[in-house]
């Protein structure tokens, strides 16, 4: 064996050719992904820029939302705990239906003590406009 030569690996492969090898795949690889982003990049570039908001309109709602329907007769359910407060259910707006939901009542601990259940709500702000409120718990 030529002292110069590195030694052969166990399937008779130099490692100076294993090196060789792994880096061919490794550029091959790179080279895939860019030919597969550059489109991507081309169209981006291209793209024009969003209009910039409207000053005079909220971006949510500047029409007034439906009206809340009239909430279900639901009768509380006997209580788990003396530590419970009940959390009678309401309608909720999702915008993704474009509809009202009923959420049920439900048993729960508030956070802290003095704490109410306030319904979700139509909001209304000069940045959002109309909006929904989720119900939530605040002092009383």
């Amino acid at each position: 064996m030529n002292e110069s030569s590195a030694p052969a690996s166990r399937s008779g492969v130099s490692p100076a050719r294993n090196r060789r090898r792994f880096l061919r795949a490794a550029v091959l690889v790179v080279g895939a992904l860019a030919v597969m982003v550059m489109p991507s990049l081309a169209a981006a570039q291209t793209a024009p820029p969003p209009a910039p908001p409207s000053s005079t309109a909220p971006p949510y709602g500047s029409q007034p939302p439906p009206p809340v329907p009239a909430p279900r007769v639901e009768p509380p359910l006997p209580s788990p705990g003396p530590a419970y407060v009940w959390a009678p259910g309401h309608w909720a707006w999702r915008p993704w239906l474009g509809r009202y939901v009923w959420i049920p009542g439900y048993y729960h601990v508030p956070a802290y003590p003095g704490y109410v259940w306030v319904p979700g709500h139509w909001g209304w702000g000069p940045v959002l406009g109309y909006h929904w409120m989720e119900g939530h718990w605040r002092l009383q």
